[in-house]
């Protein structure tokens, strides 16, 4: 295991295993447009891009850790931004990421990208337990309160289609929005 896994795996022990990801995620896979070209910026393990592959779909990944290149199936763009988008892509999304960038980047993120769909999982700031759990990752730089992901969203021209994670119960917030 190198420094860099090692350390992912350290910060994001909460997040379910690979198997438990790939169950969540399933149900997402059908908000994609018809043979979408996906770009998952943080990319990780690929759980998601492997569920979006196995129901037709082209997955593209970005991570900034070069190990996941060597080992992935998929294209993975080695950089630690999003930028230049790879030509081609329809859909873009993030879990769990723009909580480890500014507003202002992850607006930029949303008016640049070349996509007709964003989709992003954050943690649920209205959960009990998630305040604490947030600040347990030192990159986390702040947390985006479902109202503010929705308002950066609409400014960059995109629609809201679904809307989950405003009850206490819900461990993320999960914005799917189109455009077009």
């Amino acid at each position: 295991m190198t420094e860099t896994e090692a350390f992912t795996q350290a910060m994001h022990h909460k997040e379910g295993s690979y198997a438990q990801r790939v169950a969540l995620y399933q149900q997402w896979v059908a908000f994609l447009p018809p043979q979408s070209v996906v770009y998952d910026i943080g990319c990780g393990d690929g759980a998601w891009l492997d569920c979006c592959v196995a129901a037709g779909h082209t997955g593209i990944g970005m991570d900034p850790d070069p190990a996941r290149a060597k080992t992935s199936p998929y294209p993975i763009i080695t950089q630690d931004r999003p930028d230049p988008y790879p030509a081609g892509i329809t859909v873009a999304t993030a879990f769990h990421v723009i909580e480890h960038v500014p507003p202002s980047v992850a607006f930029h993120w949303f008016w640049t990208a070349p996509v007709t769909q964003w989709g992003i999982i954050t943690p649920n700031w209205h959960h009990p337990t998630q305040k604490d759990l947030f600040w347990e990752d030192p990159t986390h730089i702040r947390p985006y309160p479902s109202d503010l992901i929705e308002a950066l969203l609409k400014a960059a021209g995109f629609t809201i289609i679904l809307y989950k994670g405003s009850q206490a119960n819900d461990l993320d917030t999960v914005i799917w929005a189109s455009r077009g």
